[in-house]
């Protein structure tokens, strides 16, 4: 009798600290600051008038300093910050305030364009 009440308190007493563990680390987990968040995207099309044109056409990976870029086709174009890795969608312009990687990888034979400008 006493040994399944001490199993029943255990298992209690487990379940408990397991509670509290959990909801002090989705608490730290929620308090992260935005200060780590480099990419702000927008969805202005008229936004190509004023961005340089590159063109790739095998895979590449082209390190470039904080700006704005976009794709104007869906390619395999990612982009790699310290932080984030993403794989670009067409006609969004991603303003990045970090230094920034493109990785380009060409599945097709055509040329990858992209437009990019810097911020300095």
């Amino acid at each position: 009798m006493y040994s399944i009440i001490l199993i029943i308190i255990t298992i209690i007493v487990m379940e408990i600290y397991t509670a509290i563990t959990y909801y002090i680390h989705v608490k730290d987990v929620n308090n992260i600051s935005n200060k780590n968040k480099f990419i702000n995207i927008t969805s202005d099309t008229q936004g190509i008038n004023f961005l340089n044109k590159y063109s790739v056409y095998s895979d590449k990976k082209i390190s470039h300093a904080p700006g704005k870029i976009m794709i104007d086709k869906d390619y395999n174009v990612f982009i790699n910050t310290q932080n984030n890795s993403i794989l670009m969608k067409k006609n969004l312009i991603y303003n990045l305030d970090s230094p920034f990687e493109v990785e380009i990888v060409n599945l097709s034979t055509e040329n990858i364009n992209y437009y990019y400008i810097s911020n300095n």
